[in-house]
This record gives structure tokens, sequence and C-alpha cells, in this order.
């Protein structure tokens, strides 16, 4: 499986940001509301799906803002998690 990004399909927020991501990654990263595929990962309890986003690619998983910058790393957007990764302060 490649990149699989699991949200709250619940969210508004989610969706909205959910939507930017598609437009930035097209067909390189899957979008599914954690509602529709939660079962298929019994390592993460359900809060931490419901908590914040959860990436999915490369036999590793990430969550809340690594997960976003790195979604949009895959769409080609490298700024933002080099920012996140290397800038003190910006991650937090």
């Amino acid at each position: 499986m490649g990149a699989r990004l699991v949200f709250d399909g619940e969210c508004g927020f989610c969706l909205y940001c959910v939507e930017y991501a598609r437009a930035v990654t097209l067909d390189r990263v899957e979008y599914r509301p954690y509602q529709e595929v939660a079962s298929e990962y019994s390592d993460v309890a359900t809060e931490n799906f419901a908590a914040s986003i959860q990436l999915f690619h490369k036999d590793q998983r990430y969550s809340g803002a690594e997960a976003a910058f790195r979604t949009l790393a895959i769409g080609g957007l490298n700024f933002w998690l080099i920012l996140y990764r290397f800038l003190p302060g910006f991650a937090i």
C-alpha cells in the first residue's frame, strides 16, 4: 500500500484540510475517514484516530502536524516538513 492519510470524517476542519492536501498530492495519497478504516489498524486506538490525523507511509505511522507536513511533502511541498523538522521553535 502507498501512503494513506486517515482523518476524522465528521470534523469540518479535517475535511477542509483533506481537500487542500488532495489538491497538492493528487493520487499519491489515499484519504480515508477513520470511521471506515480504523478496524484495519488494530495497533492504533480509536482515540488516537479521533485526536489527530494519522499518516501511514513506508511501514511508518505519523500523527498530527508531522503527518500533515509529511503528506504535503509527498505532494512536493517539502518546505513545510523541512521547517517542522529543522527550524527551532517551528514544531511548537
